[in-house]
């Protein structure tokens, strides 16, 4: 059809990916006794825009004092544009987090989760600016993987404890998720300093206290920052 900018099947598959992460369901803590009802859980699309979200403004909140204190500029379009797709392959492979978790005990399908994320941008001029920032997502390698990680933190805590009600077994899952993070986070000066400064700066005055507010929110006895520290501290250590 003269004028039309996609052609019919790249916009068929444009449209139905798109609209389907509204109705596939990020289950998570699967592995937990009994699970979370349906009810409890999130699609892909409401979890990716809440990170997309918080990604973004933080971004734009805090851009100028990384560049100033780490030496780092934040691309805030590449922020955004990843956060929006990091886990839009999920559409085609179902949550690989939770999937491989229950399976496997570790989370190790993101080669499938980045083949479904291939499938759904084929053709497309911006598939291949996508899936490298998907690479970077996962390799923990730019700053602006950091930001969208930490954005990722924060709705997860805060998705958690408000389905946790109180349960013991979910929250010692929490606080066992935030210092596996915290570690990876603390690995980072060792790909490269500044990135290393960046994920400091970020876990102190972002992540911690983020999630902290979270915590005494629900009425939690949670110390973030002493989590943080024996995590940290437990790294350094080995």
């Amino acid at each position: 059809m003269p004028g039309v900018a996609l052609e019919r099947t790249l916009l068929t598959r444009l449209i139905r990916d798109a609209v389907a992460h509204k109705r596939v369901v990020k289950w998570g803590y699967v592995r937990q006794l009994g699970g979370l009802y349906p009810s409890e859980c999130d699609s892909i699309a409401a979890h990716s825009n809440s990170v997309a979200v918080l990604a973004s403004l933080i971004a734009h909140q805090l851009g100028s004092e990384i560049e100033s204190e780490c030496g780092v500029v934040i691309s805030a379009h590449d922020v955004i544009l990843m956060a929006t797709f990091h886990d839009y392959g999920e559409g085609r492979s179902g949550d690989t987090g939770a999937s491989s978790y229950a399976i496997r005990g570790t989370c190790n399908l993101h080669s499938l989760e980045r083949e479904g994320l291939q499938a759904s941008l084929e053709g497309l001029k911006a598939s291949k600016k996508i899936v490298g920032l998907f690479d970077d997502y996962r390799a923990y390698r730019t700053a602006e993987s950091l930001i969208v990680h930490i954005a990722d933190n924060l709705e997860g805590f805060e998705k958690a404890l408000h389905a946790a009600r109180g349960s013991r077994e979910i929250l010692d899952d929490v606080t066992r998720i935030f210092c596996e993070n915290l570690k990876m986070y603390g690995n980072r000066n060792e790909l490269d300093e500044r990135l290393g400064l960046v994920a400091n700066y970020l876990v102190n005055n972002v992540l911690i206290p983020g999630n902290q507010l979270t915590a005494d929110a629900y009425g939690l006895d949670l110390d973030i920052a002493a989590l943080a520290h024996a995590s940290l501290g437990a790294l350094a250590n080995q």
